[in-house]
């Protein structure tokens, strides 16, 4: 006949307070660097000679642009 009484090895089944932590978030990475006004110029071009924006869409961004000089 098998010995019915309870093992005597206890497991602890409450969970440290770091299995519970929340990971901090990650460093944000690095942004994009900025376009030049240079490029920013030519792409704003490009997108005007395939007609993807209008004469008044390109004006007023080209003055945007030139203004962050």
């Amino acid at each position: 006949m098998k010995d019915l009484k309870p093992n005597p090895v206890k497991v602890n089944l409450v969970a440290s307070p770091k299995a519970n932590a929340i990971a901090p978030p990650s460093a944000p990475q690095p942004a994009a660097p900025a376009k030049t006004t240079e490029e920013s110029l030519k792409e704003l071009e490009k997108l005007h000679k395939e007609g993807l924006i209008s004469d008044e869409e390109y004006a007023k961004k080209r003055e945007q642009i030139l203004k962050t000089m």
